[in-house]
């Protein structure tokens, strides 16, 4: 039972009172909107059985709002009664904003009414730095970070209109950075590329071009020479279409001529 109050089609506004501690909101004796007596608020739906230190408010069968101490949350087909728990058999959502920390949580599909298991996908810290796939990473002061963190390897991939174009990431063996398409890998400083390692394997310094059929070859392109030798070290460059290594006497060896 519960204290009704109804925005009839006639009669105006009808009230019926009860004990129950429940109040129904109707319009053309259809509820609207009911609150229980812990003070949960159910739009559409009768609010699940939340713990008593939850206030919360349910949109429907499956949507969510409610806080406790600094937290602000959104949860999809779940609540809280001495631990999270399925409203529904199916996945589960969970959006929660503490103080300035944003935390963002997934779970498997389970059964309504058992308790869920959530894992934390992502967090945005209080200082701007992202983590994907954890609730800590990388943080430094004055820099930001996305860390991301899976079992088996994680990173970052890139598409162009839908189709897959490059991926970095790490796993237990390497590091890879991957051109997916046949397009070279360019490399730029000040916004000017310095070199690109093409579709086949070559390396191009200074140059965008290779000889016809080249495959796992180092093309060098004219360089402006060098004026100093620092110790420990040799330079190696192309001049006029030679190639010259500068050791670190200072002394200038043409390798082959152009």
């Amino acid at each position: 039972m519960a204290s009704i109050i109804n925005a009839a089609t006639s009669g105006g506004l009808i009230t019926t009172a009860d004990t129950s501690g429940i109040l129904n909101l109707q319009t053309a004796g259809t509820t609207a909107i009911t609150i229980n007596a812990s003070q949960n608020v159910g739009i559409g739906v009768t609010p699940n059985s939340w713990d008593s230190l939850y206030k919360a408010i349910q949109v429907g069968a499956r949507s969510m709002f409610f806080g406790i101490g600094s937290e602000a949350n959104m949860a999809n087909n779940a609540y809280y009664n001495s631990g999270y728990k399925y409203v529904a058999t199916s996945a589960a959502g969970l959006y929660t904003i503490d103080a300035n920390v944003h935390k963002w949580n997934n779970a498997a599909s389970g059964t309504a009414g058992f308790a869920i298991t959530f894992t934390q996908a992502m967090t945005l810290d209080s200082t701007g730095d992202l983590y994907l796939g954890g609730a800590s990473g990388k943080s430094i002061a004055n820099y930001k970070f996305i860390t991301t963190n899976a079992l088996n390897g994680s990173g970052y991939s890139t598409r162009v209109n839908g189709t897959e174009a490059s991926n970095f990431y790490a796993n237990a063996t390497s590091t890879v950075i991957q051109e997916i398409r046949a397009l070279p890998l360019i490399f730029e400083t000040n916004s000017t590329e310095r070199a690109r390692i093409d579709s086949s394997g070559n390396l191009l310094l200074k140059t965008t071009s290779i000889g016809t059929s080249a495959a796992g070859v180092i093309g060098l392109g004219n360089a402006t020479a060098p004026t100093s030798s620092p110790a420990g070290m040799g330079q190696l460059y192309v001049e006029g279409g030679a190639l010259k290594y500068r050791g670190s006497s200072g002394t200038v060896t043409t390798i082959a001529a152009a």
